[in-house]
């Protein structure tokens, strides 16, 4: 039987400036103080294009840690799998939602209901990040609150936004907006920024 071993992982720069800038970046990208711009609008272009730039810095950021980190196990594979996946899935959705409003209206029409499949599987990435906290809960020094974090990052999803939704006829657009955020593009942002701002220490049994 092997013994656990235990040795601190310090993420290259490169890793950690891509998982905090890319953290800031994309929570900023779904936040509600962009408003709802018109799909097509300069405002809109501009939001999509910073959620483009947060999904690519954290795919970086998320490809680093794999490389980096010693956490290991199926758990951990699949759990980074899917972050990975539901981010390529976030760039696809985004850049075709980004061209759509600028071809003409049929070819459009046919780029933005392509779309619509890829932001649905760019949910993974929270699905992804869930597993990646249970796979460090144990092994790693992770601090204890940031693992809890990760690990609830799919069920604030499934919580949040149906809140939102059902708090947005009482509180009002701007309240069902923030707390969708919240358990959203805000959660999973921070999650992984902190990531960044962190040093693991990894057990491989």
């Amino acid at each position: 039987m092997n013994t656990p071993m235990t040795s601190t992982v310090n993420f290259s720069s490169t890793t950690r400036g891509a998982l905090v800038l890319g953290g800031v970046v994309f929570a900023a990208a779904g936040s509600s103080l962009w408003g709802e711009p018109e799909l097509g609008s300069a405002a809109s272009g501009s939001q999509i294009g910073v959620a483009i730039l947060g999904g690519l810095l954290l795919l970086v950021g998320v490809l680093g840690v794999s490389r980096d980190s010693r956490a290991s196990g199926k758990l951990w594979r699949w759990g980074i799998g899917l972050v990975m996946t539901g981010l390529i899935a976030h760039l696809v959705g985004s850049t075709l939602g980004l061209l759509a409003p600028m071809l003409s209206a049929g070819l459009g029409g046919v780029i933005a209901i392509a779309a619509i499949p890829a932001w649905i599987l760019a949910h993974l990435a929270y699905v992804g990040t869930t597993l990646v906290g249970l796979a460090v809960r144990r092994t790693t020094d992770l601090p204890r609150p940031l693992t809890v974090l990760l690990i609830a990052c799919t069920p604030l999803v499934l919580v949040g936004v149906p809140a939102g939704l059902a708090l947005e006829g009482i509180a009002g657009a701007g309240v069902a907006s923030t707390i969708a955020w919240l358990a959203t593009e805000g959660q999973f942002g921070l999650g992984w920024l902190l990531v960044g701002l962190v040093r693991i220490r990894s057990g491989r049994g």
